[in-house]
């Protein structure tokens, strides 16, 4: 079956150009999928920092922070800055994946010719 292939350029080409569509399609596909896994942790971080920030003063000593397995301790303007910080990440990776997205999006419609 090789030998067809290979003695047919226009076939080799359309199969190359298949392939080459697949490919970035599955690539799309998985920044969006990201996509949506970061806004899942940017939606679950904007929560707590909104609970933390509606909690009376005299209530907010410390707070349990969950970092990977383990639960640590924290005061609560730590874990405040904390979330912040990992607030500001996500929006950065958020805003690189989407950069990334659209031009990845403009060659596969190119390529499906619309």
């Amino acid at each position: 079956m090789s030998t067809i292939i290979e003695d047919n350029p226009q076939l080799k080409d359309a199969i190359k150009f298949l392939t080459d569509m697949e490919l970035l399609g599955e690539d799309v596909l998985s920044d969006k999928h990201q996509l949506v896994e970061l806004d899942r942790k940017r939606n679950a971080n904007r929560e707590a920092l909104r609970k933390l920030k509606q909690k009376p003063e005299k209530a907010k000593q410390k707070e349990w922070l969950c970092f990977g397995d383990m639960f640590i301790q924290m005061p609560t303007d730590r874990v405040t800055r904390k979330l912040t910080e990992d607030q500001e990440e996500i929006e950065k990776e958020i805003r690189t994946i989407q950069d990334n997205l659209k031009p990845k999006v403009a060659k596969l419609h190119q390529m499906e010719g619309e």
